[in-house]
């Protein structure tokens, strides 16, 4: 079994069979402005909702000790922003029926 993946090429192709009147080219632009509006958004401080879908919302990890695996030493672990990606409810019963 090898699960789909679908990356930049495959959406943009996705997206052209559902609208065959747009070129190629114009849907690529399409989603590329689309991305490059969410990483606008995420680099500003902004959470994404795309109800019925997925929301980002922006966490930031406190510091903390760790210890480094191969010398076996204490370590500090800086604090840093990330992501967190919530599934919706109606993906999530999609997802498993």
């Amino acid at each position: 079994y090898t699960p789909y993946l679908m990356n930049r090429k495959t959406l943009i192709e996705a997206v052209h069979v559902s609208h065959q009147d747009l070129s190629k080219a114009h849907v690529s632009r399409i989603v590329d402005s689309v991305l490059s509006s969410m990483k606008t958004a995420i680099i500003n401080g902004e959470d994404i909702l795309l109800q019925k879908f997925i929301s980002l919302k922006h966490i930031t990890k406190k510091a903390r000790n760790g210890l480094n695996p191969y010398h076996g030493v204490k370590i500090q672990i800086p604090a840093k922003k990330t992501l967190k990606l919530k599934i919706s409810s109606i993906l999530k019963k999609e997802l498993n029926k």
